[in-house]
């Protein structure tokens, strides 16, 4: 590949009235000059790379360090092999496919590999089982299903006398090849398989070796509160382990201060509840003790959920909350009067609505959604009102808000966007809770971790189940590569816990109330991605017979942090399970367009007897004809006939 000055060399020579030409001179002088400026601007960079009006180049003379030196140097004693390997993080420049890239890549992998053979045969040869072990898992974590890694793998075991384990070795390995490259273990592979499996004599170590290596493959986990929280959100009592945003958090209370209306967007899984509710809260009581700060999810009805937060029991709230229910429905400026009427004043009320999109998913009263925004931007609009919103809302959502004209004004005029984390804010959100909870983290294993998460904006919950995962097969108080690759690393983690829990923990007659149960939680995208859907309890069984089946199927799910229950409702942990889950997305699309007739027919039947059986709701036409020839289709169970479908249907035809 060409260096910068060559680049540059080639530019100078270019010349001459050919349109396409001066186009290019013109694009390189803004591509260099947009390089030039980034590294003026790095004090980091500054001493490595040389800049002038044309050229972009390596100072030479700088005093540096390349890792590819590191991992190409040809020492030959343990401790350099040790730290040529190292430095090794996996393929180089992923994603980035030029030839000079791809050779380059290939070479480096190839360097690493040998090197990595080569040591495991030392260790292997010195007896040195747990650090074959520690480096065995390393190198499949950073390989492509290495063989030899896995055959060392099973002979570090067995040499220790876990024979169970070899037998698990040897299963990952097969499924790491089947599903790489599509082959079955060489005869090398399974002949030492076989043999391992097979040999009952005791197996022979140096001296001292089997007390040390026990302890550093079998030391029992030590009880504690784990450091990560899987798939649920960081909350406000959460907020001593939450690293990674704090740049963010500073943001948004640096913006609070003049704007009284915050719209924080992000991507499903970006993190937009945790910063707001683990950073934003805990950050502004600190900055402002003598404020109010409400924190409430919309529901199916908002209204309601408003009135409920804002005045939360007491002897008196029940009657208290139907008045301000009542208030709100009736007047846009309720919530304004109810906030000047409480007394003493205070310098600021903030109400963060998280999961604003609950307002276009779950909420079909099309009044009480209007009502609902009124009221917020009306207080918030009002004279030195003390009222702030903060509304968190997922980016595919954005277009929704476009339904009500203020609302779109107010969300394009006062946002903040929560992209993906840097590679230092990723970082500490790992690290960050490990120290804090006195946990340790295997060298190596957080670069892993990065590799694996890549730019994703969405993959948090992704990455903080893994790690969870990752805990939950500690060895002592240390999170291990090895445990990391048996939990199934960033991508594959939920699905493998999904599945397992599905398959070992709940048999027979449970499992498909496990599939009605995600079904029913499962809000069906409409030109969006698929979201949750929280239910009462009591909706999702088939009569009250059925009900304690239904709890216990929820708690079981609950205990695998699959779902988050209340004393009322249930809800899928988070949208990242209806991404991930191979099993969940195949009930969902199996009868999709079935699940959404039905869901209407529950939505016009809830209506219809809301407003008195009013014969003008009633279906006609081509959307009855639909209606009945669905019904026809599914007949009428004991759950349709709670939801009041059926006799909508009927009384329409």
């Amino acid at each position: 590949m060409p260096g910068p000055r060559t680049v540059a060399r080639s530019w100078r020579a270019c010349s001459g009235p050919k349109p396409r030409k001066t186009n290019a001179r013109s694009n390189l002088r803004h591509a260099l000059w947009r390089i030039r400026k980034t590294i003026e601007s790095d004090h980091h960079a500054a001493p490595y790379l040389l800049t002038d009006e044309l050229a972009v180049s390596f100072n030479a003379g700088a005093d540096f360090w390349l890792d590819t030196a590191i991992l190409t140097h040809n020492g030959e004693s343990l401790q350099d092999q040790l730290s040529a390997l190292a430095v090794y993080r996996g393929e180089l420049l992923p994603g980035f496919y030029d030839d000079w890239a791809t050779l380059e890549r290939e070479r480096l992998e190839s360097v690493f590999q040998h090197k990595m053979q080569r040591l495991l045969d030392r260790l292997v040869e010195e007896r040195r089982w747990p650090d074959v072990l520690e480096w065995s898992e390393r190198w499949v974590a950073l390989g492509h299903a290495p063989e030899p890694g896995y055959r060392a793998l099973m002979l570090a075991h067995a040499e220790l006398g876990n024979r169970a384990r070899v037998a698990q070795v040897y299963q990952r390995c097969r499924e790491a090849l089947f599903n790489d490259l599509g082959v079955e273990p060489s005869a090398t592979t399974r002949r030492l398989y076989e043999r391992l499996r097979q040999d009952e004599s005791e197996p022979t170590t140096a001296p001292g070796a089997p007390d040390v290596a026990v302890r550093a493959e079998d030391e029992p986990p030590v009880p504690g509160e784990p450091p990560f929280l899987g798939l649920h959100y960081f909350d406000e009592a959460d907020a001593d382990r939450f690293f990674g945003r704090e740049r963010l958090t500073a943001r948004l209370l640096g913006r609070l201060r003049t704007e009284p209306f915050l719209a924080v967007i992000g991507a499903s899984g970006s993190g937009k509840s945790s910063v707001v509710r683990a950073g934003l809260v805990p950050a502004l009581r600190h900055a402002r003790r003598e404020a109010q700060v409400h924190v409430l999810t919309p529901t199916a009805h908002p209204l309601e959920a408003l009135a409920a937060t804002l005045l939360p029991g007491g002897p008196r709230g029940g009657a208290e909350r139907v008045a301000l229910l009542d208030e709100l429905s009736r007047d846009p400026h309720g919530l304004r009067r109810f906030l000047g009427q409480r007394g003493r004043p205070v310098e600021r009320v903030l109400l963060v609505v998280d999961q604003f999109e609950e307002v276009f998913t779950l909420s079909d009263d099309a009044f009480e959604r209007e009502a609902f925004v009124d009221n917020l931007l009306a207080a918030t609009a009002a004279p030195e009102t003390p009222l702030c919103v903060v509304m968190a809302l997922r980016a595919d959502f954005y277009a929704h808000c476009a339904q009500h004209a203020r609302l779109r004004e107010m969300v394009a005029q006062h946002q903040e966007y929560v992209g993906a984390m840097s590679g230092t804010e990723l970082r500490r959100a790992v690290e960050g809770p490990a120290e804090h909870g006195g946990w340790t983290l295997e060298p190596g294993l957080v670069n892993v971790l990065l590799r694996d998460v890549g730019e994703e904006p969405g993959v948090l919950p992704l990455l903080s189940h893994a790690l969870l995962e990752t805990w939950q097969r500690r060895r002592g108080r240390r999170l291990t590569l090895a445990g990391y690759a048996a939990a199934g690393g960033v991508q594959g983690a939920i699905a493998q816990t999904a599945e397992s829990v599905f398959a070992q923990r709940l048999r027979g007659a449970q499992q498909p109330i496990v599939r009605r149960i995600f079904v029913e939680l499962t809000e069906l995208g409409e030109g969006t991605q698929d979201t949750r859907r929280r239910r009462a309890v009591p909706e999702l069984a088939r009569g009250a017979a059925e009900e304690p089946a239904i709890r216990a199927v929820l708690h079981v799910l609950a205990e695998a942090r699959l779902v988050t229950l209340d004393e009322q409702t249930a809800e899928v942990a988070h949208e990242a399970l209806i991404r991930e889950w191979p099993r969940l997305r195949e009930w969902l699309n199996q009868d999709r367009e079935g699940l959404r007739q039905r869901r209407q027919l529950g939505a016009a039947a809830r209506e219809w007897a809301r407003l008195g059986h009013d014969a003008g709701l009633l279906y006609r036409g081509v959307r009855l004809e639909q209606a009945l020839g669905w019904a026809r289709e599914h007949p009428p169970g004991a759950h349709h006939r709670r939801a009041g479908v059926p006799r909508c249907v009927a009384r329409a035809h």
